[in-house]
């Protein structure tokens, strides 16, 4: 597991949240599932200092490997995008446009972002402030003043990270197969579209039905590490696909609770994997 998180995080560092949730779970067995906590605690407890350490020495192998050839350093990368986010879904909630110039000329919110980044630029001049403190301090202070439509942006953030678009092409211009034009485009969409919503649905049956949830943690901690920081930032739904594995699993155990749906599969399974009456145990 150890190896297996690390490379998670090395592959998408915006995952590192996930070790968090895992000692918020370490410390929830610890007083409400002791038998949980007796098994897996301490390892878990291993586990998640040991990918730390791992990731911060790596981290700074590649510090000292690249050296100054980067123009910018993450932190002033992480603000860009924290900016751009507290602008994504602002006063356009349903405009899942591509946040490009090319794609939203018309966007009320696209434009509102880059007057913003023009005005933080002024204000960095003017008061001789670097970067991440011009920035940090229009973060903080948005998400008080605006506490409606932070909470609102983070509720579709999370739900737009499951729905697909394809923005390189305009919707008239659509073909594929039998979907043809605008149309065809959309009603392309809703059907991929519907397929997402399925297996969501799937998966949320599975966290509120299952009593020992706490025993999946990997796998809801997975995609709840990278709701949490992409609601929090900026999303796009390629940004959730680490997750994807865990959320089919997930969702498969939802689904198959429904009754006519464990039906079907022990029929399918029934049928294809046949167990002769010969064998015996």
């Amino acid at each position: 597991m150890t190896l297996g998180i690390l490379f998670l995080i090395l592959n998408r560092p915006n995952a590192m949240l996930l070790l968090g949730l895992g000692f918020v779970v370490i410390l929830y067995s610890f007083f409400r599932n002791k038998s949980f906590f007796s098994i897996y605690g301490k390892k878990m407890g291993i586990t998640f200092l040991s990918v730390g350490v791992l990731g911060f020495c790596i981290l700074q192998l590649t510090k000292n490997i690249t050296g100054n050839k980067s123009a910018t350093n993450q932190d002033t990368l992480l603000y860009y995008v924290m900016h751009e986010g507290r602008f994504q879904f602002r006063e356009e909630p349903f405009d899942f446009r591509y946040w490009s110039t090319s794609t939203r000329p018309d966007s009320k919110d696209f434009n509102d972002w880059k007057k913003s980044i023009q005005h933080l630029s002024v204000d960095m001049k003017t008061t001789n402030r670097s970067y991440s403190e011009v920035y940090k301090e229009f973060l903080v202070d948005d998400a008080v003043r605006h506490p409606f439509w932070f909470t609102r942006q983070f509720l579709i953030k999370c739900g737009y990270g499951h729905l697909y678009f394809i923005n390189s092409i305009q919707p008239e211009n659509f073909s594929m197969g039998p979907f043809k034009g605008a149309f065809g485009y959309w009603m392309f969409m809703f059907i991929i579209n519907c397929v997402n919503l399925i297996i969501l649905a799937g998966a949320l049956i599975f966290v509120f039905k299952e009593k020992e949830l706490i025993r999946y943690w990997i796998f809801w901690g997975i995609v709840l590490s990278l709701l949490i920081f992409h609601g929090l930032t900026y999303m796009e739904p390629r940004y959730i696909f680490p997750s994807r594995v865990a959320l089919y699993l997930m969702s498969a155990a939802g689904l198959y609770r429904i009754q006519w749906i464990q039906k079907n599969v022990n029929k399918m399974t029934a049928f294809m994997f046949p167990v002769s009456n010969s064998i015996t145990v």
